[in-house]
């Protein structure tokens, strides 16, 4: 049992939670809060925590199976280096599967909801359900450098998914 855990590196703070287990498997659940969130670094970190097999094979490295679920909350963040608000997540992570489901936060004026899963390995599988609602696109056209083009407001939906070796 982790009754409290603090966490501080650069500008970011994380307390957390939870019940972790270690045998016959890693099975932890953890409750996190942190003043700030990168969610490129989560998935990476979720994966960096899965532990590899002692007697992995020289290619791919296989994970010992186990499942880490942690329910995630941050004031501010970034995803894909936009700044985001009011980030709310439950990172599930067993074997090479890392998901964000769900997610949720503030962006472009507006609020993002969806699902994110991730597979890696020797390829990168990547699926990604979006729910956009109220951006504002003039703060989008300018983020990506077309400020002063357009106007509205933009809601929306959308699953996309990517498969490659990087």
């Amino acid at each position: 049992t982790i009754s409290r855990f603090t966490a501080r590196s650069g500008r970011t703070e994380v307390e957390a939670s939870g019940t972790v287990s270690l045998a016959p498997t890693v099975d932890a659940a953890i409750d996190a809060r942190a003043n700030r969130l990168d969610l490129d670094d989560l998935v990476a970190l979720a994966d960096a925590f899965t532990p590899e097999a002692s007697h992995a094979p020289a290619r791919g490295g296989a994970k010992i199976p186990g499942r880490i679920v942690a329910k995630l909350s941050a004031a501010s963040g970034t995803a894909a280096g936009v700044t985001v608000r009011n980030m709310t997540a439950t990172v599930k992570a067993e074997g090479e599967d890392v998901g964000l489901d769900p997610i949720a936060f503030e962006l472009f004026g507006g609020r993002y909801n969806g699902a994110l899963q991730v597979t890696v390995g020797d390829t990168l599988a990547v699926t990604q359900s979006v729910r956009v609602e109220q951006l504002d696109v003039a703060q989008l056209a300018a983020f990506g450098g077309s400020a002063g083009s357009i106007t509205g407001r933009l809601s929306g939906s959308g699953r996309f998914t990517g498969r490659g070796r990087d």
